[in-house]
């Protein structure tokens, strides 16, 4: 039966190449994306679950909520909550991280390396693999060093490292570690990758900061036996807040303070926009998979009639509808076999492309626990299942004496035409909305990319390196005023807040004076000279803060009394609201109150500058006062505006003046777009995503529009013949079968426009600044459906309407 099935199979095969090659290509194209997008869903849902024990590990996350600001959730927090956690849980695990850097000087070296400051139990909490060392004990002493394979290749060549010494520099304090272990390559698939990793002493922190809970210095792990344990042990942070907090928040501390344990594998999807993400390509991949199913069946269904008389003659010698639908099943199962292997080859081919259009670095294994071919040999089965059954159904049913009395061409009647043009509308509606949504999706990029963000980002380098805790004040005096003499360089300035940079959140409760209960929470940002002019802020009314009004600087009123230190400041637009003011000009010279640690101190509005968005593009701008300092700025980072010369060049000239003060320190700049553009990367990835979907679902579909209108048109030849006999024009043929064929597509517009248009609703209101959700996405799509559609099925009509009505009328 198999082998009679086979011979049967490639048989037809060769009498009909183009509607088998039409077959195959749908299915191939299908399967070759659906693979391709899997492989990302996968990539995506998988992290940290290689490690080891990983279910058992939670991490903690600090929610932050005040009067007129929104709540801001992070990962950082005081330094002592492990203790504090451990002493109302003695048998909670857990371990500690914090992100820093080392500059690194080694034969001849001098690089700024990142770091993590761990506990001395990090490898047994995350036992990540060593190649070199043993992970009990790696960290107990204080100059323990665990460093990457990678970068014990690059200090100490090919040798053994472990044992070898390495001169670091961790916040300002040089010290001469010793390696203790050589951690094996990592999978791309973690959010905790670290290539140097050092022994954390809490001792050598100042516990007035390191114990404070309004503090954020590093990320805080625990672990339990199981999800059970997490679940009941969570409840218990609320009291712990309540209990211990109110000291350094306040009062109602729970109110304001929240913390909840997220589980290690869930923390590189917490984003509900990344999870929105993940499961939106997953269900590209099975559209698109689904519309190649749905283009086989309609493919198969219309060319029925080419194998009605196969069927009639089978039945007469003596098989049953179980065969002939065990026969049709088996083709259909080859076909998917096919479609599978070259959709695998396509897929392979096209990883590059994939990787290097939606900016990700996927791997195509075969084999192993990532392996493809099982997938791959199911989803073949699924599909050759689904796509054979109904045409398996249709063809076997055909009664052998009317098909082999009629000189027509059985297809299903009228019933099988309306489900053939149900399955075009189908995949229609399905192309359309992806359409729309990509054309949505790219126009909010664009118009993210080219969104007012308060401040000009063109011709302005951002340099991390004055943060480093080993260059001095004045260092950093002398290279700010001897940068600004350099060719090519207008402004420099310097602050502890910068684009892309989230390092350094401070905040503090600002309010107006008689301001009953909790005051607002706006972020405190400390400025230099010539920040405003150097970042370009607009000024909506007022002046900006300088160094010739005494009680603009915070160093020269420093030690004063509370009630002395009135100090000017600067606010930004979204603080008006917060703290009741109906214009900028309203706030000029209008008393404030900060909470400080000591006492309440008072502050006097100086001016009003737009919005600086510093950060995501997404949410909005908190609302913000800026205070001056001329000297000694809390982790500084710095910026130029160039003018006439390019960042590269600007780059170059202001490396050489920092490597003359201070020459055993790495210099760093970057430009304000490349520090911003870890805020695209997520939209970037969407749009191409969607593109790549929306495409291969357009060209699936055509496939199927191309089988429905060759069915049609073979079916209705002879009545074309007849009425041109009667005198009827090409052009009211093309007008009469044409319109027919574009029918399915104007009701796929009807269904998909509603759905895509609250599909994208949903996703804009994400964002706080986002394009009007017109009809031009919707109007667009439809013209270019109907185009693609028209062009789809112009030959076939055309080939039928000009052709001469004698031959039209011996047709069959």
């Amino acid at each position: 039966m198999f082998s009679q099935s086979v011979r049967s199979y490639f048989r037809t095969l060769q009498r009909h190449r183009l509607a088998a090659g039409l077959n195959i290509l749908g299915l191939s194209l299908g399967v070759a994306i659906f693979l391709l997008l899997m492989l990302f869903v996968r990539f995506e849902t998988s992290f940290e679950r290689w490690l080891p024990g990983s279910e058992k590990i939670y991490g903690v996350r600090q929610t932050w909520a005040f009067p007129g600001t929104p709540p801001e959730e992070t990962w950082s927090t005081m330094g002592g909550l492990l203790e504090a956690i451990q002493q109302v849980g003695p048998a909670v695990g857990g371990v500690r991280v914090m992100d820093s850097s080392a500059t690194v000087r080694a034969g001849g070296l001098l690089v700024e390396q990142p770091l993590r400051i761990v506990g001395s139990n990090f490898l047994n909490v995350f036992p990540f693999p060593l190649v070199e060392g043993e992970a009990n004990g790696a960290l107990d002493r204080p100059d323990s060093l665990v460093i990457s394979q990678r970068l014990a290749r690059q200090y100490f060549g090919e040798g053994n490292a472990l044992g070898r010494q390495l001169p670091l520099a961790i916040n300002g304090q040089q010290r001469v570690y010793r390696v203790t272990g050589v951690l094996a390559p990592m999978p791309k698939r973690t959010e905790i990758e670290t290539e140097m990793m050092v022994r954390l002493d809490p001792a050598a922190f100042d516990p007035k900061n390191f114990y404070n809970w309004g503090s954020g210095m590093l990320k805080t792990f625990l672990v339990f036996e199981d999800e059970e344990a997490a679940e009941a042990f969570e409840p218990r942070l609320r009291a712990l807040v309540a209990e211990r907090a109110a000291k350094d928040i306040g009062p109602r501390a729970e109110e304001h303070l929240k913390l909840e344990l997220i589980p290690l594998r869930s923390i590189h999807l917490i984003d509900p926009e990344d999870r929105m993400t993940v499961a939106a390509v997953a269900l590209i991949a099975l559209l698109t998979l689904l519309i190649s199913c749905i283009n086989y069946i309609n493919l198969s269904t219309a060319r029925s009639a080419l194998r009605a008389r196969e069927v009639a003659i089978r039945k007469v010698v003596g098989a049953t509808r179980r065969m002939l639908v065990a026969q049709f099943m088996i083709e259909s199962l080859i076909t998917a076999g096919i479609a599978g292997i070259i959709g695998l080859a396509i897929a392979e081919l096209a990883l590059p492309l994939f990787n290097s259009a939606a900016g990700t670095e996927l791997e195509l294994a075969y084999l192993g626990p990532d392996g493809i071919l099982l997938p791959l040999l199911l989803t073949v089965l699924l599909i050759g299942s689904f796509a054979g059954l109904y045409p398996a159904i249709l063809l076997s049913r055909f009664a052998p004496a009317a098909v082999l009395a009629s000189s027509g061409s059985p297809g299903g009647g009228r019933s099988g035409t309306r489900i053939r043009e149900v399955l075009v509308v189908a995949q229609f509606a399905v192309a359309i909305a992806f359409t729309v949504a990509t054309a949505v999706i790219f126009a909010q990029t664009v118009h993210m990319r080219n969104t007012d963000l308060g401040f000009d980002e063109t011709s302005l380098l951002i340099m991390p390196s004055l943060r480093n805790n080993e260059i001095d004040g004045a260092q950093r005096s002398a290279f700010i005023e001897q940068a600004t003499r350099i060719p090519g360089v207008a402004s420099v300035t310097q602050s502890d807040s910068a684009p892309g940079d989230e390092s350094v959140s401070n905040s503090a409760g600002v309010g107006r004076p008689g301001m009953t209960g909790q005051r607002p929470s706006l972020s405190r940002v400390t400025v230099g000279d010539r920040f405003f002019s150097t970042y370009g802020s607009r000024l909506l009314a007022g002046r900006t803060l300088s160094a010739r009004f005494g009680m603009d600087d915070l160093y020269a009123t420093r030690g004063l009394p509370a009630d002395r230190a009135q100090n000017n400041v600067v606010l930004n637009r979204a603080a008006l609201a917060t703290l009741g003011f109906t214009s900028p000009t309203a706030a000029l010279g209008q008393k404030l109150e900060i909470d400080t640690e000591d006492a309440r101190a008072s502050l006097i509005v100086a001016g009003v500058i737009d919005d600086l968005r510093f950060h995501s593009v997404r949410g909005k701008v908190s609302p913000a006062v800026y205070f001056y300092q001329s000297r000694d700025l809390p982790s500084p980072i710095g910026a130029a505006r160039l003018s006439g010369i390019t960042p590269a060049e600007g780059e170059k000239r202001l490396g050489a003046l920092w490597k003359r003060i201070a020459p055993g320190i790495p210099f760093e700049a970057i430009t304000a777009e490349q520090s911003l553009s870890a805020y695209y990367v997520g939209v970037d990835q969407r749009s191409q995503l969607f593109l790549i979907g929306s495409i291969m679902t357009v060209i699936i579909s055509c496939l199927g529009l191309y089988g429905l209108a060759s069915f049609t048109t073979a079916r209705r030849t002879k009545e074309i013949g007849i009425r041109k006999a009667l005198g009827a024009s090409d052009s009211e043929i093309l007008r009469l079968v044409g319109l027919q064929m574009l029918r399915p597509v104007l009701i796929a517009n009807i269904i998909a426009w509603p759905i895509a248009y609250l599909a994208m609703r949903s996703w804009l209101n994400g964002f706080d600044r986002r394009v009007e959700l017109g009809p031009t996405f919707f109007l667009g799509a439809a013209i270019l459906a109907l185009l693609i559609a028209a062009v789809t099925v112009a030959s076939q009509v055309i080939k039928v309407a000009r052709a001469e009505p004698a031959r039209a009328l011996r047709y069959e």
